[in-house]
């Protein structure tokens, strides 16, 4: 069963009656007032009916009233094309026309219905019916049946089925497509707003000539000076908290924290910094600690390679633990055979200074050295000298990774010999 939407169906007010409507001027209104809502299709193995729909009624209470009076006429299914008491191939108008054994049926977008209809026992054949007046034309034979459930696809394709495969006849047909609503494009605004980029938009804002309209503080790093707000500091940092939130004078043992930049100096058991509108971070590049406060008012920045192992230094020392943990993977994610020594050198260093292994920086040690373990032949080829490097500058991180490499070619060796051996087998 298929439904033929109205303005499909208003094919009946210009086209003929189908092998149900014969003469009767008020079987013909009938038929034209109903199909201004519509039609319902349906089959049966020998003959294809419509069946329009009536127009809505305007409340329930009227249409139960409708439905009592014995007048009203009832839904009536027309014949459209085929007689259920003759089986047969024949084309033609809807008088003449006959099918052997209907097995589905489809609608495209100039109210054409296409049936599957049973040839013999082996083969099919597709049928298309006129909505407009019954004509039936047979348009593909022998179709290694039995195929059912025809379907018009956006492509223009029919498709059928059986229980095992499928086919698509190309027939260049328009599908009936559900009617889209128009496009309307949004009226141009602002984009919406968000806690990351408000509070980007406020360090922005801090940043202007002046330092904004709510800055309270200023970071000096080196010759740059950073306008920023005190609490948005101390809520995002444990570092900047225990330097700008300590106990004021006389408040007695405050907690110094883990920072250790050299501002952070206390004066009767609170830290100068608490009071000041300008603290100093020293030892740390301008540029680094620019991409530092914007990840701390947004929680997001882009870390270029080229910074990332001076961003993951100062990150750590500020105890920002997870913009540490996301500069190392810039610098994992992004290590060549031209930088992979120095690479090892400084995570090297930097894990020691650190914790050692199980430091915060003992993670990315351990990547560096499996990727110069399975790249070590890209390493001797395009920086052989960077090698002669390790062995001087760490001598031990050098023999370790030498056995790392005999290790692995000694089990690339055995899984090739293995590999070698069941092949011959």
């Amino acid at each position: 069963m298929v439904f033929v939407p109205p303005h499909l169906a208003a094919v009946l007010q210009a086209g003929g009656g189908g092998a149900g409507q014969q003469g009767g001027s008020g079987q013909g209104l009938q038929g034209r007032r109903a199909a201004n809502q519509g039609c319902l299709v349906f089959c049966t193995p020998l003959a294809v009916y419509r069946l329009p729909l009536p127009a809505a009624g305007p409340s329930s209470r009227a249409h139960h009233a409708q439905r009592r009076q014995p007048s009203q006429p009832q839904l009536q299914a027309q014949l459209l094309a085929g007689v259920e008491w003759a089986r047969g191939r024949t084309d033609g108008p809807p008088t003449v026309a006959r099918f052997n054994n209907i097995r589905g049926l489809a609608v495209d977008a100039e109210a054409n219905l296409y049936v599957t209809d049973e040839c013999d026992d082996d083969t099919d054949c597709v049928r298309r019916v006129s909505f407009a007046d019954g004509t039936v034309t047979t348009l593909v034979t022998e179709l290694p049946g039995p195929f059912w459930w025809p379907t018009v696809l956006p492509n223009g394709y029919l498709a059928v089925s059986s229980h095992e495969d499928g086919l698509l006849i190309d027939l260049g047909l328009q599908p009936l497509l559900p009617p889209w609503p128009p496009v309307v494009e949004a009226a141009a605004g602002p984009p919406p707003r968000s806690l990351p980029g408000d509070l980007g938009a406020l360090l922005e804002d801090a940043q202007q000539p002046g330092g904004g309209l709510m800055s309270d503080l200023v970071v000096r790093v080196g010759e740059r000076r950073f306008p920023c707000h005190r609490l948005i500091l101390a809520a995002r940092c444990d570092y900047f908290k225990h330097r700008l939130l300590a106990p004021d004078a006389g408040g007695g043992g405050g907690d110094s924290g883990g920072g250790s930049g050299s501002g952070c100096g206390s004066s009767c058991g609170g830290f100068v910094d608490a009071r000041e509108a300008e603290v100093e971070l020293p030892d740390a590049d301008a540029d680094v600690f620019a991409l530092l406060l914007r990840w701390l008012y947004t929680g997001a920045a882009d870390i270029p390679p080229q910074q990332a192992r001076a961003l993951a230094v100062l990150a750590d020392r500020l105890l920002l633990h997870d913009l540490c943990a996301a500069s190392q993977a810039v610098v994992a994610s992004s290590v060549s055979a031209a930088t992979a020594v120095d690479c090892l050198l400084w995570a090297a260093g930097a894990a020691e200074a650190r914790g050692g292994a199980d430091g915060c920086f003992g993670w990315l040690l351990e990547e560096l050295k499996g990727w110069y373990v399975e790249h070590h032949e890209e390493v001797k080829a395009e920086a052989d000298e960077s090698r002669e490097r390790l062995a001087i500058e760490a001598p031990l991180l050098a023999l370790r990774l030498a056995d790392a490499v005999l290790e692995r070619v000694g089990w690339e060796r055995s899984a090739a010999a293995a590999d070698r051996k069941r092949r011959r087998a």
